[in-house]
């Protein structure tokens, strides 16, 4: 009795699996997982900093976006700059400048609106990602200033990480970092020089301003030190030509 129920058992299950496969349409072919391409979600990877890597494209999607994203932003967080078109970010470089001369006029403006030094902001973005959009550090730092995530929501609480790559968003919230660190080193180091300025500065971007004014100048870390004498001798280059 149990054979004889076993048996009409898996008949069904056979006839059951051959009318499927008869409703199925005449295109279908069995896949599996491998023969699915995921969609990119668009997420950066790891980049490196050759200028090579960098793609023009990615600011040109991007350059309109801040405007549309924080039009309704508190006041805390200033409106961004007019932008109107992508011609603020170009792709040429001209007699052997370096990569992050892409944003020389973008930078410039910044800096204007933000009474920063804008050679000091071009050192800053060629030491930190040579000009690369799309750069991420080690320990998870983006965009062309390799700002943290921690430290850009200190100047909006709304930014993604994804937000640190686009090169206007990432350079507005880098001048206005910049120009909270000038304010520091100018009131605790009021009789510092230019050039000493340019390095506290660097120091402070590189190792945070904190150890900065506790060190009492460049702080005794070593990754610090070759950082700010690397921007000062880019700052020297970008601002008198040598």
């Amino acid at each position: 009795m149990k054979s004889a129920k076993t048996i009409g058992m898996c008949l069904f299950v056979i006839l059951s699996v051959q009318l499927i496969h008869s409703c199925a349409p005449s295109g279908y072919q069995q896949m599996s997982p491998r023969d699915f391409s995921p969609v990119s979600d668009m997420r950066p990877t790891r980049a490196s900093n050759d200028p090579r890597s960098y793609d023009p494209s990615v600011a040109e999607r991007v350059v309109n976006r801040e405007n549309s994203r924080t039009a309704a932003a508190p006041e805390r967080n200033p409106q961004p700059l007019a932008l109107k078109n992508s011609s603020y970010i170009t792709n040429a470089i001209v007699g052997g400048q370096d990569p992050a001369f892409r944003y020389k006029t973008l930078i410039e403006r910044l800096a204007s609106r933000y009474k920063i030094d804008a050679h000091l902001m071009l050192a800053i973005v060629q030491a930190e990602s040579s000009g690369n959009p799309m750069a991420v550090s080690s320990v998870g730092c983006r965009g062309l200033t390799q700002l943290s995530i921690i430290t850009a929501r200190d100047y909006d609480a709304d930014v993604t990480l994804s937000d640190l790559h686009d090169p206007v968003i990432n350079l507005q919230i880098a001048s206005r970092h910049m120009n909270n660190l000038k304010h520091q080193v100018n009131k605790v180091f009021p009789n510092a020089s230019l050039e000493e300025r340019v390095q506290l500065l660097a120091s402070a971007w590189n190792s945070g301003w904190r150890r900065v004014r506790e060190s009492g100048g460049v702080p005794r870390i070593s990754e610090t030190q070759v950082y700010s004498a690397r921007v000062l001798k880019l700052y020297r280059k970008y601002r008198y030509n040598s």
